[in-house]
């Protein structure tokens, strides 16, 4: 994210709206620069995102998200986005 940031920036200096992804909109208040979303709401919305290119084959999915099928069925669990 870092790398992608500072290719992109028009700046010399990295700024909060940097380093927001464009698949997502969070609200963010410039005023103290904090994002109103939370790592484990991206990473569901990721893992769900990779499901469905893949059509939810989840030996695939876990490969293209360079992790364990077994990781995968966990984070399924744990962000219920099981069948």
């Amino acid at each position: 994210v870092v790398e992608r940031a500072v290719v992109l920036t028009n700046s010399e200096v990295l700024q909060p709206l940097d380093l927001v992804w464009h698949e997502f909109s969070p609200s963010i208040s410039l005023g103290n620069a904090q994002a109103s979303f939370r790592l484990g709401d991206i990473e569901r919305a990721h893992i769900k995102k990779t499901l469905a290119v893949f059509n939810g084959h989840k030996v695939k999915t876990a490969q293209a998200l360079g992790i364990d099928r077994k990781t995968l069925r966990n984070k399924m669990r744990r962000y219920e986005l099981e069948d």
